[in-house]
């Protein structure tokens, strides 16, 4: 008898500890996340500050989405000049479709641009777990915006649980925090408007390259891909989808170009391809490198687009 009664004075001892220690976790999670969170949503400069800026606050009548070939093609300032509009570039190095379609979500649902520029890219629809990974940029808004959590929840089955965690979202951006408060990447990586410049010249000569048709492509991408074209049509949004400029000669279309027109054409919504425009493509002193234009080539192309559009 008394052995049963240790016994269970013994258990009800480590049940005990056990929900103090569980209560302190809970406790450091909630104060270390929330710290995190503060300095996260405190940086000035950086990517992550443009990802704030354009989901929090943008409110730009012109508002451009897409990758690095979006926050390298495309100058505000220059559309501005034409349009007479305000304009901000709302497009994030290495994301892709999934997270276009996050930052519109969010965005209409306090702003409603009059113009999206959609800057997509060869392979855009192409399977990939890399993307998904990099939604991990949009985690931080999980909390406090609805739109966002389906999306995330595209990473895997257990995103929901994962994210009761309030430290959890800023697992991968300690770094990038310090930085971004610090504000050392001001002087790393310009930003006018979401506009990045680079200035590097091409050193070879254009070559004529195969785009693929033949790679798998990903539902869900397609699927986002159509929600930005009807959430711009249910807002009155005008929607332009465009492929800017490369550097080589392209002698086929690539298949998620292909895919993305005509999904566009169902919808009546533009659709530029300008992959192969003879005034940019294969010019050197335009180009960074084979995919993303220098600063040069981006003001003549976004006077270019800027007429185009004025002229529509």
């Amino acid at each position: 008898m008394g052995f049963e009664i240790v016994k269970e004075a013994g258990f009800k001892l480590f049940v005990k500890r056990l929900a103090i220690f569980l209560l302190l976790l809970v406790i450091a999670d909630f104060l270390i996340g929330s710290t995190l969170r503060y300095f996260y949503f405190s940086q000035k400069s950086g990517l992550d500050a443009g990802t704030i800026n354009a989901v929090n606050k943008a409110d730009e009548d012109l508002i451009i989405l897409g990758s690095s070939r979006a926050t390298h093609h495309y100058i505000p300032s220059v559309l501005s000049g034409v349009l007479k509009t305000s304009a901000y570039n709302a497009g994030r190095e290495g994301n892709f479709i999934l997270y276009h379609n996050a930052v519109l979500q969010c965005m209409v649902q306090r702003h409603k641009p009059k113009i999206v520029i959609l800057d997509i890219l060869n392979r855009e629809f192409d399977v990939s777990g890399d993307s998904y990974d990099r939604l991990s940029n949009l985690m931080p808004f999980y909390r406090s915006h609805d739109a966002v959590k389906p999306i995330i929840n595209l990473r895997g089955p257990f995103e929901p649980v994962k994210n009761l965690s309030f430290i959890y979202p800023y697992n991968s951006k300690m770094q990038a925090i310090a930085v971004g408060n610090l504000e050392f990447n001001k002087e790393r990586k310009q930003d006018f408007n979401g506009y990045i410049p680079l200035y590097r010249e091409m050193t070879r000569a254009p070559e004529d390259i195969s785009a693929q048709t033949d790679y798998k492509v990903d539902s869900l991408k397609i699927a986002a891909y159509t929600a930005i074209i009807e959430t711009c049509k249910n807002n009155n949004i005008r929607l332009i989808v465009v492929c800017s400029p490369y550097y080589d000669r392209l002698n086929q279309e690539d298949r998620s170009v292909t895919i993305a027109r005509e999904i566009a054409g169902k919808y009546g919504t533009a659709f530029w391809d300008f992959t192969s425009e003879a005034e940019f493509v294969g010019k050197p002193k335009l180009f960074d490198d084979k995919a993303h234009l220098n600063d040069t080539g981006a003001k003549a192309y976004s006077l270019f687009i800027a007429n185009k559009l004025a002229s529509k």
